[in-house]
């Protein structure tokens, strides 16, 4: 009983509470329409007479969360009539004098959410709706009135609206007809129609029937609908009158239009990919990511080649590497060599059928999408960000401009994605891993290969690819140093200052990186390696090819121990090429490309080609007499301590750096098979004089820029001699006298340096006359 009571009590309480939120409107006497009258003991719904004029006014019903709460409690007490009276009077008491003059009744209509304000004519209520444009003074209708200071939408109804109590719905999708007394139904167009109707709110479809002589129309809301039909209906058009009614609706229908709408349908579709991916795709991303790294990594090469006992012996740094993937988590590790040092090869069968290890190949990615992709691949991120976009494309063909809400997954949500799935995945290997932290284990790996040479291709870029990379640098750099001790990174690099440029980011500045550089193998190694495989360079039908070791040492001296060389020696001999051959032909075209970089017209279409002729010359010399010049050394006295010049020769792989056993930095050749290619330069008497004449050409050049400017000073100097007045005569004297020493010994150079460089013209004058001489000599021999 207490429960009963207190039910019956609260729509008291909310009725008193919202009765006097309202206190503030000046109510006229009470105009309201009962909402059944009685005839003949029958109850009736009113209706309006032709006579009249009206006004429908929508979503009058709809004025707060306070009806609703309300309405809730009056149904729970079984009250439902006392509600429908309260919210008449409250309905009778939003309407004043003042906006609604002349007003002769309220019809409300709950069913529709309106109400039907009468007036005595039609011209009166189109009076009331009349109002003055402030901008030009003409007068216009207004489309919306306050009710209870909310403005709602208004209509001057033109027809005779039928009003009934029935439990038919309103819906979206009208029925019309015209119809003609003495003729039937009239003849209905598209145009006709969407004349008559669009002012009540935007059509969505019209369907004619032409056999019936009747339409449909859609309407984008009830609302619409709802205000067409209770405007227009039984309004005359000519000698015809329009009839409308409400085609019935399914639910379904309903579903598929709210589904429809852009404002309901893109929140939906946003939390339904949400929780798909919470409850659905998350779990089966991290279950197929812990498949791949559980699996570890396989190499499809590795199936086909296997590396030689004499290479893996050889290459002490393998061994190393293995060893310490081995040892507990705590640095990140750095392979560093030239291209074509086999660091990669050596990486690969390293990891090959290693358990819980993970391999990224940066090598042919070329924007930071690619890379997203090739991460994704190589961990087994599925479904991947890839699905998402296709379904997403397929999906806009039907709502324009979906892809360009927040649904479309960024660089910066798709990359954290794939870190919170690694981070579980490693976090469930890690539990594990033994407690003795001595122990050797295969600790977790993730290796990315020729990261550096990605992230540099990219720095050189559009600008908006070079915004991803930093967003993605800084995310993946920043997830690397938060897991260091999980598993083991591996950054593969093959540009020289990738270790410099590891260490200069401000998520890795407090990280211990080991590095590991590959080196070259030097002769005696790479003449082994000759030995053991030029036996095999030939076809099934032809004898092993014989090689003394004398041969064997000789092209292992030109070519060198770079892999790649090594192989490209190999491939040569193995297609017919005798082996001192190949290696001559491989010093010629080291050359020519040296050459072409360095000096040819691949310099001047080359942006980050920073080096001169000059210096890239002096480079040379110097590098081919000792092999290998200190850093600082060759930046000062070749480069004029241009650093960037320096750099960028280095980036192009012309030289290299090397470190000694004491840390300090050198340059020397970019490969041994350079280095030979360096001293044919130098021994190539035509190319040296040349370069040698341009090379004595800047030097005096710059000889000369130091004389004109102590001559300038000089001259400054006389004018200011020339002033009795001036009281720093003695110091400029002084000044004056220091300038001629010092202009004494640059003409001194220069004189010497014109000396040379006249020698050196004599020089390839003779040299061209020999040559020509020669070429005179020779017989010719006539096809």
């Amino acid at each position: 009983m207490s429960l009963h009571r207190a039910l019956l009590a609260a729509p008291r309480l909310l009725s008193r509470s919202f009765t006097s939120s309202h206190s503030h409107f000046m109510p006229v006497a009470s105009r309201i329409v009962k909402r059944h009258s009685s005839i003949g003991g029958i109850e009736t719904v009113p209706q309006i007479k032709e006579s009249t004029g009206a006004l429908w006014i929508s979503n009058t019903y709809r004025l707060g969360r306070a009806y609703d709460i309300l309405r809730f409690f009056y149904r729970l007490a079984g009250r439902d009539q006392m509600f429908l009276r309260k919210i008449q009077q409250d309905i009778d008491d939003s309407f004043d004098d003042v906006q609604f003059p002349a007003l002769k009744a309220i019809i409300p209509n709950f069913k529709e959410h309106g109400v039907y304000v009468t007036f005595a004519t039609r011209a009166t209520a189109r009076k009331v709706l009349e109002e003055k444009d402030p901008a030009t003074g003409d007068v216009r209708m207004r489309q919306h009135v306050n009710i209870n200071g909310i403005p709602k939408r208004v209509f001057l109804v033109l027809g005779r609206p039928f009003i009934e109590d029935t439990n038919a719905t309103p819906t979206p999708r009208l029925y019309v007809e015209l119809v003609d007394s003495s003729k039937g139904l009239q003849k209905l167009t598209q145009e006709l129609i969407f004349n008559e109707m669009r002012a009540y709110g935007r059509i969505e479809e019209i369907i004619i029937d032409a056999k019936k002589e009747s339409a449909f129309v859609h309407f984008a809301e009830t609302k619409h609908a709802i205000a067409a039909r209770n405007c227009i209906h039984k309004k005359s058009l000519g000698d015809a009158v329009w009839n409308t009614r409400y085609e019935p609706y399914s639910r379904w229908h309903f579903l598929w239009d709210l589904l429809k709408n852009p404002k309901f349908f893109i929140p939906g579709l946003g939390i339904g990919i949400s929780l798909s991916l919470y409850l659905l795709v998350n779990p089966t991303r991290i279950a197929a990511t812990t498949q791949t790294l559980t699996r570890g990594f396989r190499d499809d090469e590795m199936y086909q080649f296997n590396i030689d006992h004499d290479y893996k012996i050889e290459n002490d740094m393998a061994d190393s590497i293995r060893s310490h993937l081995r040892k507990r988590p705590d640095s990140i590790v750095v392979v560093s060599g030239p291209a074509g040092s086999g660091k990669s090869h050596v990486i690969k069968s390293i990891l090959h059928k290693r358990t819980f290890t993970l391999r990224v190949d940066c090598s042919h990615v070329r924007n930071v999408n690619e890379f997203l992709e090739v991460f994704g691949e190589s961990m087994g991120f599925s479904p991947s960000f890839n699905a998402l976009n296709t379904m997403l494309m397929w999906l806009e063909s039907f709502i324009p401009g979906l892809k360009k809400t927040a649904l479309s997954p960024s660089i910066d949500t798709q990359l954290k994605a794939m870190f919170r799935c690694l981070d579980n995945v490693l976090w469930m290997v890690s539990t594990a891993y033994p407690s003795d932290h001595h122990h050797d284990w295969d600790y977790a790996v993730v290796a990315f290969d020729r990261f550096t040479e990605f992230t540099e291709r990219i720095s050189r870029g559009p600008k908006e690819e070079q915004e991803k990379l930093t967003q993605l640098k800084d995310i993946l750099l920043d997830w690397v140093a938060k897991n260091s001790a999980k598993a083991h990174f591996v950054f593969v690099s093959g540009d020289s200052f990738g270790e410099e440029k590891l260490r200069q980011h401000p998520a890795l500045r407090q990280e211990r990186l080991t590095v590991y550089t590959m080196p070259d193998l030097d002769t005696q190694q790479c003449r082994n390696l000759l030995r053991y495989h030029l036996p095999k360079m030939h076809y099934a039908d032809q004898p092993p090819p014989q090689f003394n070791d004398d041969e064997l040492f000789a092209a292992a001296k030109k070519v060198g121990g770079r892999m790649a060389d090594i192989e490209n020696l190999l491939a040569r001999v193995f297609s017919g090429t005798p082996l001192d051959r190949a290696a001559e032909l491989m010093i010629a075209e080291a050359e020519a490309l040296i050459r072409d970089q360095g000096f040819g017209p691949h310099l001047l279409g080359a942006p980050d080609a920073r080096w001169t002729q000059v210096q890239l010359w002096k480079s040379i010399k110097r590098i081919a007499k000792i092999g290998e010049v200190p850093y600082d050394e060759l930046l000062f006295l070749a480069f004029s301590g241009d650093q960037e010049a320096l750099k960028s020769a280095i980036r192009a792989n012309l030289l290299r750096i090397s470190s000694t056993q004491n840390g300090q930095k050198m340059v020397t050749a970019f490969s041994s098979l350079y280095m030979t290619a360096f001293q044919r330069m130098l021994q190539s008497e035509q190319l040296s004089l040349n370069l040698d004449r341009l090379e004595k050409k800047a030097d005096i050049k710059k000889d000369q820029d130091e004389v004109d400017k102590i001559e300038e000073e000089l001259s400054k100097l006389v004018d200011n001699l020339k002033q009795s007045s001036n009281p720093a005569q003695e110091a400029v004297k002084s000044r004056q006298k220091l300038l001629n020493t010092k202009m004494v010994g640059i003409n001194g150079r220069l004189e010497k340096k014109e000396l040379e460089l006249q020698a050196i013209e004599q020089r390839i004058r003779d040299a061209s006359a020999a040559a020509l001489n020669r070429a005179r000599a020779e017989p010719t021999t006539l096809p």
